[in-house]
Parts: structure tokens; sequence; C-alpha cells
């Protein structure tokens, strides 16, 4: 995936045909900063808890909108989405991150090499356990923000 798709998702009504960059002059309903950048985190997220497919998916979801003569993510996609999301949580808490979504200090050497995307460098006045806890963050805002796009019947234009 091309990291040039960090952007804002723009919910829109469903059968939106103009390009992202019409979004604000055209009648977008509500926007959503960081969406591709918070699901790049769930991704990682995924390989760190051992199902590194699901990161998988989640990618291909996001390159079938791309490829689109606009990149929309429809309804079914945001269904695949919030399912490939859901449970992300569960299977982080206890094996990554303790039940206050804190990472042990004995674990940080292995996670330093498997992640690119969470910053685990040990340095005055920075706290490194909360990491990963912030990265889940950055999952559930996306997860909530599919959710209420699905509620409200709308779609995601990708920016």
């Amino acid at each position: 995936m091309d990291s040039r798709h960090l952007g804002t998702w723009y919910l829109v009504p469903p059968g939106w045909q103009r390009p992202p960059e019409d979004a604000s002059d055209y009648g977008f309903v509500e926007s959503f900063e960081y969406g591709r950048s918070h699901l790049r985190a769930a991704m990682e997220l995924w390989d760190l808890a051992g199902d590194p497919g699901r990161g998988k998916q989640i990618e291909e979801v996001l390159n079938r909108a791309w490829r689109r003569p606009e990149p929309i993510l429809n309804a079914a996609d945001i269904d695949e989405l919030i399912a490939l999301l859901d449970g992300l949580e569960d299977r982080l808490v206890g094996t990554v991150v303790d039940e206050r979504f804190k990472t042990r200090a004995d674990q940080l050497p292995e996670l330093r090499r498997r992640t690119t995307m969470f910053d685990l460098e040990e340095r005055p006045g920075f706290d490194v356990e909360n990491s990963i806890g912030e990265g889940i963050g950055r999952a559930q805002a996306a997860l909530e923000n599919l959710r209420h796009a699905r509620g409200a019947g709308l779609e995601i234009l990708l920016d």
C-alpha cells in the first residue's frame, strides 16, 4: 500500500461520484483525520498479536477501494473492516499489554524488533510502556468511526 494514503476519511452518502478534493465543496457529511494511519496501526497490532493475516486482509480491503474510480469504502467494505478489527483489543491484552494497555519492560526488546509504527525507545520523560496502548486507542478510534459510518448509512471516501 502506498504511504500517501494516510489521510482523512470523508463520510459521504452512498453513490458518491466525486474525487476526494471535491469533498469539502460538495457535501461530505463528516470527516475523520488519520483514518488510514489508524488502520495501519491496527494492521501492525494484529502482527504483534500473532495474526498477520488479519492485517493483510485489512490492507486488501483498502487496496480494493483504491482501485475504484473514486476511492470509496462501501457498506460491504465497512462491514468487513469492522469484522477484521473486532477482537483486536482482546487478543493483545494479556499477551502484548496488560489490562491497563501497558507493555511490560521485559517485552520491549522483542517488540522493538517487530514494530515500525510504535516508538518503543526508552528515553527520559517518555513513557514507553504506553506506546502500544496508544496504538490500541488508534485502532479503536478507526473501529468506532467505521461503526458510526455504517450506522448512519454512509460510505467512506478515502483521501
